[in-house]
């Protein structure tokens, strides 16, 4: 939302004032009121833990806004307990100052927006860990989009400390320790997926996702499911975001959920892709061709056959992979998608090349020629041209590789695209010819 001049200039205008060390006290309760200038109780500034000392070992951090001890007006003694009125005036206060952090952003001021919001943060821990929680996921979220990378950190590092006292050390046996309450456990693990720490948020959506498993509580239990996969997937770690969409396959399907179950299919689709293993892409892709064939999408259909035939030839199952592609070739041909018609030949004649087969693949190159004619394809029909050449070159074949150049090479002048590259092979091939 966009604010007007008039209104941005209140709202920015006392945010300068809102950074000061020396604002007056808040009118709010006795204890507000009280400026001391005792420091901190000892132990009331929260220390890295353990488990953030021995991963960061060596690694020198500047001090973190969030571990600032100075008092601050606001609540100047953070050893006096607020009371409930307390707390709803400051609660307000903090709301104020979350707006003007964002008004200060909104006019390109992120160094003043992030140290309001980092006052916020740390009075919000007076109120209490899950709006602490919330709060840093907010800014989190918002200091992602930055790209203010050095405040991901700050925020990571404090709630890898808050981790580590719900939890203990995600690296070590936990079992013996009584299970956190949920309710801060998930705010945590979406604080964590806010600040994109994927690996820790992991490890905490995996206490709820356990819980949910034996709660029998299913719907839960694909919620969760479903944000550690999208974690994974977003990170890129498909050696781990496949087995989350594997399980959420079977849960899709137990459920009757089609279009959940479908979207699960097509990401493992791409990520099996990805990781080079084509045995499990087939399986993936077969489910998805049956499903797009029921439903009529040849769109689809004719692009998984070309798919599947890809990764058959992979395998080397080339009679699977022959079936696949000719299957994408009737149905593109019968639905008018000249375009897809015309790849799965294609597909089908490298194949054919492969192999060794020329007189199969020079026959399917031939189709392709008729599929680029009637589709008015000049371009596709320039370079089905000139891979007839290549492979009748390839065969010293020279006559006929000469006259698909030249074939070429008037396609090529039509559409100005590539005369020198065929002019080239055609006096190539013609001296060839000459010996």
């Amino acid at each position: 939302m966009k604010l007007s001049a008039t209104s941005l200039l209140f709202r920015v205008l006392p945010m300068f004032a809102l950074c000061g060390a020396a604002i007056a006290p808040l009118p709010v309760h006795a204890a507000l009121a009280r400026v001391t200038a005792s420091p901190r109780t000892p132990g009331s500034t929260s220390q890295p833990s353990e488990l953030a000392r021995r991963r960061d070992r060596g690694v020198i951090y500047p001090p973190s806004p969030l571990e600032n001890a100075d008092p601050d007006p606001w609540w100047p003694d953070a050893s006096i307990p607020l009371t409930e009125t307390d707390r709803r005036i400051l609660r307000q206060r903090l709301d104020e100052l979350n707006t003007s952090a964002a008004a200060a952003l909104a006019i390109n001021q992120p160094k003043v927006a992030f140290d309001l919001w980092n006052r916020e943060l740390r009075l919000r821990r007076l109120i209490g860990m899950n709006e602490e929680l919330i709060a840093m996921a907010r800014v989190g979220e918002a200091a992602w989009k930055e790209e203010e990378f050095y405040q991901i950190q700050v925020i990571s590092r404090r709630l890898r400390d808050i981790q580590y006292d719900l939890i203990g050390d995600p690296y070590e046996d936990n079992s013996d320790r009584p299970m956190p309450d949920l309710v801060t456990l998930r705010q945590l693990a979406d604080a964590f997926a806010a600040v994109r720490d994927r690996e820790y948020a992991v490890n905490a959506y995996e206490y709820l996702l356990n819980d949910a498993r034996d709660r029998g509580d299913v719907i839960t239990e694909e919620e969760t499911l479903r944000t550690i996969g999208e974690l994974n997937y977003g990170d890129l770690n498909y050696e781990d975001a496949v087995a989350d969409y594997e399980e959420l396959v079977d849960l899709a399907e137990a459920r009757g959920d089609q279009a959940s179950r479908v979207f699960y299919l097509e990401r493992l689709a791409f990520m099996y892709d990805q990781l080079e293993q084509p045995s499990d892409a087939i399986r993936i892709k077969q489910a998805l061709v049956a499903y797009y064939q029921a439903i009529a999408d040849i769109p689809r259909t004719t692009a998984l056959y070309i798919e599947l035939g890809n990764a058959f030839a992979a395998t080397d199952d080339i009679a699977a992979a022959e079936q696949s592609y000719v299957s994408a070739y009737s149905l593109s041909w019968e639905a008018k998608q000249f375009y897809r018609a015309g790849e799965s030949m294609d597909r089908l004649a490298e194949l054919y090349d492969r192999e060794g087969r020329y007189e199969e693949a020079l026959n399917t190159y031939r189709i392709a020629i008729d599929i680029d004619t009637i589709a008015n394809d000049r371009y596709g029909l320039m370079t089905t041209y000139d891979t007839i050449g290549q492979l009748y070159q390839r065969l010293n074949a020279y006559a006929q590789a000469l006259d698909a150049y030249r074939r070429g090479l008037e396609v090529a002048q039509q559409i100005s695209s590539r005369t020198s590259y065929f002019q080239f092979q055609i006096d190539t091939v013609s001296r060839l010819l000459r010996r």
